[in-house]
């Protein structure tokens, strides 16, 4: 049976919840959700103006569109 986020809420072994909003992910997947969305962790500089960013494809997305006269990819 799948949950409504994606995972299969059998396989407790693989996925785990969310202390803070119940969510189900993959153990390895678990820190950065709650760095990123729970605790506002802003790990994440952008290289060109030091903008921060909770996850690192917003950080990727935030240098190829703002930053797009200087970004390689």
């Amino acid at each position: 049976m799948r949950s409504v986020y994606g995972m299969f809420a059998g396989s407790n072994d693989l996925t785990v919840p969310c202390p803070y909003c119940s969510r189900l992910f993959q153990r390895n997947s678990i820190k950065p959700h709650v760095d990123a969305v729970h605790l506002k962790l802003r790990l994440f500089k952008c290289r060109f103006c030091g903008a921060s960013f909770g996850q690192r494809g917003t950080r990727w997305k935030h240098e190829r569109h703002v930053h797009r006269d200087n970004f390689n990819v």
